[in-house]
């Protein structure tokens, strides 16, 4: 799951900026690829592992309802990757933090 914060630059260290969006939608590189595939009317198969987390059970109602083909193994112990994305508004420019 990609958390995109749109800001109207990028912050200095030790400042703080108000973030102009906020918004939480499902990630990743292969994923969206693969729904991209999949709304062109082509068939897709994800295959991987997803924690059990809540962020494992949105990214994995997200793959669910692009209609892949699905392989998929919940994993307890590991967290689900996640990403913050950062957005300069205007611009385009981003910066990605990611565990």
């Amino acid at each position: 799951m990609d958390t995109i914060c749109v800001v109207p630059r990028f912050p200095r260290p030790n400042t703080k900026i108000h973030l102009r969006e906020v918004r939480v939608e499902p990630g990743g590189q292969v994923a969206t690829a693969l729904a991209t595939c999949t709304r062109l009317g082509l068939r897709a198969r994800y295959i991987g592992s997803v924690g059990t987390d809540d962020w494992g059970k949105a990214q994995l109602a997200s793959l669910r309802a692009e209609n892949l083909d699905l392989h998929v193994r919940e994993v307890e112990e590991a967290g689900s990757q996640v990403a913050i994305i950062l957005l300069e508004e205007g611009v385009g420019e981003r910066t990605i933090l990611w565990r």
